[in-house]
């Protein structure tokens, strides 16, 4: 009897010992088939689906800490033309936006497979998921047809002001997409006049004429009513830049600054419209970037610097009052939202603080993968591979990428609430996006 159970429990102990042996193996040899993960279950988009955010996040089954995984994105079910995308992901969800990849209004085919055990080479990876069909577009609203030729559009106060290739400026207000309300039309000059800012107060604009650049400034605090406030020319030589605020006018003008001519920018105080106070700074020591006027500073931009001088008094020449030294490669301004401040550097988007315009106060960095091209209308716009993309600053220190338009010039466009108005030539193109 001693000897039966003393053979019993030697076979459950070899039994264990094996059993034990073949888990170890399943876990230890990672090309063993059963260690290898199944097809993933894909979670976004779904199959069909019609994506409004361009590109859409794509998200699937996860598997675990160790696991990787592998998409592929195309426009052919067997995933072989030459546009495949496939990317390797440490985790389960991806969003194309920061390398660059933006879709089509296409059909587009996704997967993904999984191994279980990434830090391992060659990878074993396991069997491709099913694959979802989507696509992206951005909804369209409407076309508004026009009786003239748009030359520039922007918008302010939900009030859209065109300017068309004759010297008018006319006014509308949109409130109902489908139906704009005709408010008020002007006769600016005989020119093409490009719509540079727009305030409670004022609207400015400049024409390229042969030999000068005319600046005009008008009242627009008593729509439908427009009246000239001030207007202008000054010789245009090498004029590459213009900025306006309050009542204050900057014009730039590039010398050659490696042959000894150096940058020169011309202001303008035309708080009395028949006597604008002039000043101008001339830059001895470097070629500028970008400059802004903002409230009653000017802010000038190097290679890698910014400067910023108070130019209140333009009785006397302007004073150099702070200066931002190595914030990033080719500093150019953005725009201003808020009390928020957005300069361009390279891939990264740094944000001051300017409640004090004179003064500015760091407040965080936005690291993006396109270039940036403006602040409009409480969003940041850029461009990249033909696609226009937007991110909200409803959150002003965090933008927020919410979609973007293929073949839509970030110059040809403006924003109105989450609706996109896009000119070409004689036609209005309304898109939303959504946030």
């Amino acid at each position: 009897m001693r000897k039966s159970i003393f053979s019993i429990l030697s076979f459950f102990v070899l039994f264990s010992i094996i059993i034990l042996s073949c888990e170890r193996k399943r876990f230890e040899n990672l090309y063993d088939p059963d260690n290898k993960p199944g097809p993933p279950q894909l979670i976004s988009p779904q199959d069909g689906e019609v994506c409004d955010l361009n590109p859409p996040i794509f998200e699937w089954e996860n598997f675990g800490e160790k696991a990787g995984y592998e998409i592929g994105i195309d426009i052919q079910e067997n995933f072989s033309s030459d546009s495949l995308i496939i990317k390797f992901q440490n985790d389960t969800i991806f969003d194309p936006a920061p390398y660059g990849m933006f879709f089509k209004d296409n059909d587009y085919f996704w997967r993904v497979r999984a191994t279980s055990d990434r830090t391992i080479s060659p990878i074993p990876w396991g069997e491709w998921s099913e694959s979802y069909t989507f696509r992206v577009s951005i909804p369209f609203i409407s076309t508004y047809q026009c009786t003239f030729y748009i030359n520039d559009l922007k918008i302010y106060n939900e009030k859209i002001f065109i300017s068309d290739y004759t010297g008018n400026l006319l006014v509308f207000d949109f409130a109902d997409l489908n139906s704009p309300l005709f408010i008020s039309e002007f006769q600016i000059g005989s020119y093409k006049y490009y719509i540079k800012k727009i305030s409670n107060l004022f609207l400015y604009l400049s024409a390229y004429k042969s030999d000068s650049i005319e600046i005009v400034i008008l009242s627009i605090d008593n729509l439908p009513n427009i009246a000239t406030y001030t207007n202008f020319s000054y010789p245009k030589g090498h004029t590459t830049g213009l900025s306006f605020d309050n009542f204050y006018v900057g014009i730039r003008k590039k010398g050659y600054y490696h042959y000894g001519e150096p940058d020169t920018i011309v202001l303008f105080n035309v708080t009395n419209p028949d006597s604008a106070i002039k000043n101008k700074l001339v830059f001895d020591n470097f070629s500028t970037v970008d400059f802004l006027i903002y409230k009653n500073s000017l802010l000038v931009s190097n290679s890698y610097d910014v400067y910023i001088y108070d130019i209140s008094n333009l009785t006397v020449p302007p004073i150099l009052l702070d200066s931002l030294i190595n914030i990033g490669y080719y500093p150019r301004f953005l725009g201003i939202h808020e009390q928020y401040l957005y300069i361009a550097t390279g891939e990264d988007v740094k944000i001051y603080n300017v409640s004090n315009p004179l003064y500015l106060n760091f407040i965080s960095t936005f690291s993006h993968n396109t270039s940036m091209y403006s602040v409009e209308n409480g969003f940041l716009v850029g461009e990249r591979n033909d696609v226009t993309q937007f991110y909200s600053l409803s959150l002003p220190t965090a933008p927020q990428y919410i979609g973007g338009l293929y073949h839509i010039p970030p110059n040809r466009l403006s924003i109105l609430n989450n609706y996109i108005f896009s000119d070409s030539y004689d036609e209005i193109e309304i898109f939303k996006i959504n946030e």
